[in-house]
């Protein structure tokens, strides 16, 4: 957190040293448009045009994401209640096998023996 404040600090203090050094006007031409302008303004426009274009390209992945992890979270929970019932009933049933075991070993019952 402290080094994106930092960071953040850097970068504006460099947009600012840039801005006041390149005070010039120039004259931007798009198709029928043309824009006269302090170069530093116009760059740092299109630098945050840029940086919105990034962004709603890749904010349709990152809700798909965020949906899919919540997804995840709730069918992850669904499973842990499913895995607590089984471990629930899984209990009734271990003394039992643990008898079954313990009299095989002991000999007194031979599981590959129909009676």
């Amino acid at each position: 957190m402290i080094i994106s404040l930092i960071l953040g600090l850097i970068l504006s203090l460099a947009a600012l040293v840039f801005a006041l050094q390149n005070t010039q006007s120039v004259r931007i031409s798009f198709l029928v448009w043309h824009v006269n302008g302090s170069l530093a303004l116009l760059l740092i426009i299109f630098f945050f045009v840029g940086l919105l274009a990034g962004i709603l390209v890749i904010l349709p992945g990152r809700i798909r994401s965020t949906l899919a992890m919540g997804r995840n979270s709730r069918e992850l929970a669904e499973l842990k209640i499913k895995l607590d019932e089984c471990k629930g009933k899984l209990e009734k049933f271990e003394p039992i096998t643990n008898e079954k075991v313990k009299a095989t070993i002991s000999g007194r019952v031979d599981p590959g023996r129909k009676k």
